[in-house]
């Protein structure tokens, strides 16, 4: 009896190892996707009435979940506005318009109000007529860029990315600001574009790509069957 090749033994070996990885990186699409259906079914079925969270009360907002849809009252802050770079619609970058909106003296939330083109497009209004806005939580993101995140001109501020925790701590306002910001959703006369998009891929591409991690598994499979046939034929 002729022992097998120890090459086919080494090639076994990662094979198995490539299969696993396969298999693992597409049971991680597939969470992502029941993780992303989540979201896009809490978003549907938020209804027309809002949580109404008291105006001088940041850790109550703070403590709601993600995707949670509320009302608060009070003002925009337009001189402190952000401009958050590099925001994708209609075939061309643009900026999200980011404003503080206060509730009390030593509190405030950010709020998205959507995509502009430029931020000389953006009006500020020193305006403190409290009105009611709603809007739906998003979580600060905390992520790694290259440079400041934070760069000023001599007409606006632009930030890479909304972290509200960074911002708090370079104290660049003059009040609490809740850990959580705000999509605005009403009223529309108060915000820009408001082509909101909750999550970044969905679930049907992460299904797409753990089909293909799947496929590619079973395509080592079936090389490694491939050649352990003619090695054992060649034995015979």
């Amino acid at each position: 009896m002729n022992k097998l090749p120890k090459h086919l033994l080494f090639l076994g070996l990662l094979a198995i190892g490539f299969i696993l990885l396969f298999l693992k990186l597409a049971l991680w699409q597939i969470s992502r996707s029941e993780e992303k259906q989540q979201i896009l079914n809490k978003i549907a079925s938020l209804d027309s009435s809002a949580q109404t969270i008291s105006a001088d009360n940041i850790p109550q907002i703070d403590t709601n979940s993600e995707y949670t849809k509320i009302s608060l009252q009070g003002h925009f802050d337009d001189p402190r506005t952000l401009f958050l770079a590099h925001q994708y619609f209609d075939h061309q970058y643009g900026y999200h318009v980011i404003t503080p909106f206060v509730l009390q003296k030593n509190a405030a939330i950010l709020i998205d109000r959507g995509w502009i083109k430029e931020p000389k497009n953006f009006v500020v209004k020193n305006n403190t007529l409290e009105i009611a806005v709603t809007g739906v939580l998003k979580n600060s993101t905390r992520q790694y860029i290259m440079g400041d995140n934070v760069s000023k001109t001599a007409n606006y501020t632009q930030i890479q990315v909304l972290d509200t925790l960074e911002l708090q701590k370079l104290n660049m306002m003059p009040y609490q600001i809740a850990s959580k910001h705000l999509k605005l959703l009403s009223p529309a006369a108060q915000g820009y574009i408001l082509d909101w998009h909750w999550t970044n891929m969905t679930p049907q591409k992460h299904y797409a790509y753990a089909i293909q991690w799947l496929l590619l598994a079973i395509t080592v499979i079936l090389l490694y069957s491939c050649l352990c046939y003619k090695t054992y034929q060649s034995l015979k």
